[in-house]
């Protein structure tokens, strides 16, 4: 039935472009060289109106680099670290060699890695302590092959920097 339907509507779509085609090439050289003229000026200014929709006075100043600001959304980086303090970037968890593991990473000002499997749910949870084991970035990607990496948001329901 639908098939039915489409090919009517295809039938009809032929016809019309078969007669507008046909009162076309029977129009004179000059009225269709204007014709074809006002047509890429109709053309021209709707791509441009488009275009000058989408760069809007409020949008056009960040795309020139006027109103670019800082993430507000970031805070473990807009707080001042404290010389022991890490910066949570995640969680990782899988099986490796069918044991399940899993445990929180965070970086330091320095920018060493450390993980942390028995991490404390409370203010103090991303202060350096003995829980937290750096490692090389070596070792993260051999753990990358094997776990998922789960990021941090600021809307996620478990541990909050």
């Amino acid at each position: 039935m639908l098939n039915r339907y489409k090919r009517k509507y295809k039938e009809l779509e032929g016809r019309v472009i078969e007669k507008a085609n046909g009162k076309f090439n029977k129009l004179s050289h000059p009225v269709k060289r204007w014709l074809v003229i006002l047509f890429v000026i109709a053309s021209t200014v709707i791509c441009l109106g488009t275009i000058g929709g989408l760069f809007s006075s409020e949008e056009s100043d960040l795309l020139r680099g006027q109103s670019i600001t800082e993430p507000t959304n970031i805070n473990p980086m807009t707080k001042n670290l404290k010389s022991e303090s890490l910066i949570p970037l995640g969680k990782m968890k899988g099986e490796v060699d069918g044991e399940f593991d899993s445990f929180y990473v965070a970086v330091d000002k320095d920018a060493r890695l450390f993980i942390n499997r028995n991490i404390s749910y409370g203010e103090n949870a991303y202060e350096k302590s003995d829980a937290w084991k750096e490692i090389t970035m070596n070792e993260l990607k051999q753990y990358e092959r094997s776990l998922h990496f789960i990021p941090l948001s600021q809307k996620s329901k478990g541990l909050k920097p």
